[in-house]
C-alpha cells in the first residue's frame, strides 16, 4: 500500500514536472510567435514598401526611356525635315545657280549686242558722215561740172534717197540702240535678283546645316539619356529582383510560421473557449476559485486546469455551487466537464475516470448520486445538476452526481 502511495505521488510528482514544462513552453512559444510574427511583419512591410519605392521608380524611369523615345521621334523626325529642306535647298541653289549661269549668258548676249549695236551705229554715222560729204561733192560736182539739169536732178534724188535710206537706217539704230539699253537693264535687274537669290539660298543653306548639326546633337543626347534609362532599369530590375527572392523567402518563412500559429490556434481554440466561460463568471467566484483556477491568461488557466489534483478540488467547487442550484452551474459543468476531458487525453496513454453513465429517468440509487436539499427521498431522477465520476477499472465511484429526485 506505501509503495502504491509512493508511486502514485511520483506521478504526480512528474505529471507536475511535466505541466511545469508544458506551461514553460507555452510561454515560450507565446513569446516567440510574438516576436517573431512583429519582426516577420515589420521586415515585410520594410520590403513591402522598399519594393513600392523600386516599383515607383522603375516606373518613373520606364515614363522618361518613353518620353526620351518620343523625344528622338520627334528629333528624327526633324532631321528628317531638315535633311529634305536642305536636299530641297540644294536643288534650289542647283537651280538657281543655272538660272544664274543662263541670266549671265543673256547679259553677255545682250552686252554683245549692245556691241554690235554701237558698232552699227558707228557704222551708220560713218555712212551717213559719207552720204554727207558724197552729197557736198556731188552738189560740187554739179556745180563744178554743170552737169545737165536732168543728169544733176536724177544725181539729186539718188543722193536724196540715199540719204533719206541712211538717215532711216540711223533711226532704226537708234531705235535699235533703246530697245537693247532696255533689255540690257531687264538683264541686269534679273541678274541681281538672281544673285540675291543665290545669296538668300546661301543663308537658308547656312541656316538648314545649322538645323541639321543642332538635330543630330539633340538626337545623340537623346540617345545617351535613353542609354543611361535603360542602364538605370535593368540596374532596378534586378534589385527589384533580389528584393523579390528576399521577399519569397521572408513570405516562406512567414508561411511556415503563420501554419504552426494557426496550428496552435486550432489547439488552444477549445482551451479559448473554456477559459472565455471562466471569465463571464462573477469576479467574486472566480476569486473563491483562485486556489483551483486562475485567469489572468489562457495558459495560466490551462496549466493550473489540467492539474490533475485540481480536477477533484473543481468538482467540490461546482458540487457546491449545484446544491444551492446557483445560475452559473451550466457553466461550471462545462468548464469541469471540458478540463476534465483535456486532463485525461494529456496526462494518461488510457482514461483512468470516466463520466457518470446515468440519464433523467432513471431510479435514483444513493451509491451513484445524491439529491438536491428539495428532492423527494425516493424517485426517479427528473434532472442532472452535475454529473459525477467513476474510475474506469472496477467502476468504483469517485464522485456522485447531483441530482433532483420526483417521486414516482
Amino acid at each position: 500500500m506505501a509503495k502504491s502511495k509512493l508511486s502514485n505521488d511520483n506521478i504526480e510528482q512528474n505529471i507536475k514536472k511535466i505541466l511545469d514544462s508544458q506551461e514553460k513552453l507555452f510561454t515560450m512559444v507565446q513569446r516567440l510567435e510574438e516576436n517573431s510574427m512583429s519582426q516577420l511583419k515589420s521586415e515585410q512591410e520594410s520590403n513591402k514598401d522598399q519594393l513600392e519605392k523600386l516599383r515607383a521608380e522603375r516606373d518613373d524611369a520606364l515614363k522618361k526611356v518613353e518620353e526620351k523615345e518620343n523625344e528622338l521621334k520627334v528629333a528624327n523626325a526633324t532631321h528628317e525635315e531638315t535633311k529634305k529642306a536642305l536636299e530641297d535647298a540644294k536643288l534650289t541653289k542647283e537651280q538657281t545657280e543655272n538660272e544664274l549661269k543662263a541670266a549671265n549668258a543673256a547679259h553677255e548676249e545682250t552686252k554683245k549686242a549692245l556691241e554690235d549695236a554701237k558698232l552699227t551705229k558707228e557704222q551708220t554715222e560713218n555712212e551717213l558722215k559719207a552720204a554727207n560729204a558724197a552729197h557736198e561733192e556731188t552738189k560740187k560736182a554739179l556745180e563744178d561740172a554743170k552737169l545737165t539739169k536732168e543728169q544733176t536732178e536724177n544725181e539729186l534724188k539718188a543722193a536724196n534717197a540715199a540719204h533719206e535710206e541712211t538717215k532711216k537706217a540711223l533711226e532704226d539704230a537708234k531705235l535699235t540702240k533703246e530697245q537693247t539699253e532696255n533689255e540690257l537693264k531687264a538683264a541686269n535687274a534679273a541678274h541681281e535678283e538672281t544673285k540675291k537669290a543665290l545669296e538668300d539660298a546661301k543663308l537658308t543653306k547656312e541656316q538648314t546645316e545649322n538645323e541639321l548639326k543642332a538635330a543630330n546633337a539633340a538626337k545623340g543626347k537623346t540617345e545617351n539619356d535613353l542609354k543611361v534609362a535603360e542602364t538605370t532599369i535593368l540596374s532596378l530590375n534586378a534589385e527589384r529582383d533580389k528584393l523579390q527572392v528576399e521577399l519569397n523567402k521572408l513570405q516562406t518563412e512567414y508561411d511556415i510560421l503563420k501554419k504552426a500559429h494557426d496550428e496552435e490556434q486550432k489547439i488552444r481554440q477549445p482551451y479559448s473557449e473554456a477559459f472565455k466561460l471562466f471569465q463571464e463568471l462573477p469576479p467574486e467566484m472566480r476569486e473563491n476559485m483562485r486556489g483551483i483556477l486562475r485567469g489572468e491568461n489562457v495558459n495560466q488557466f490551462i496549466f493550473v486546469g489540467m492539474q490533475e489534483e485540481n480536477i477533484g478540488r473543481l468538482w467540490d467547487f461546482c458540487a457546491n455551487e449545484a446544491k444551492r442550484k446557483s445560475e452559473h452551474t451550466e457553466k461550471l459543468s462545462r468548464i469541469f466537464w471540458f478540463l476534465f476531458e483535456k486532463c485525461q487525453q494529456q496526462l494518461h496513454d488510457t482514461p483512468i475516470y470516466e463520466k457518470a453513465a446515468i440519464a433523467v429517468g432513471d431510479k435514483f440509487d444513493e451509491d451513484f448520486s445524491t439529491r438536491d436539499g428539495d428532492s423527494a427521498p425516493l424517485g426517479k431522477i427528473s434532472k442532472i445538476w452535475l454529473y459525477g465520476y467513476n474510475r474506469c477499472i472496477g467502476n468504483k465511484v469517485v464522485k456522485k452526481s447531483i441530482v433532483h429526485v420526483d417521486k414516482d
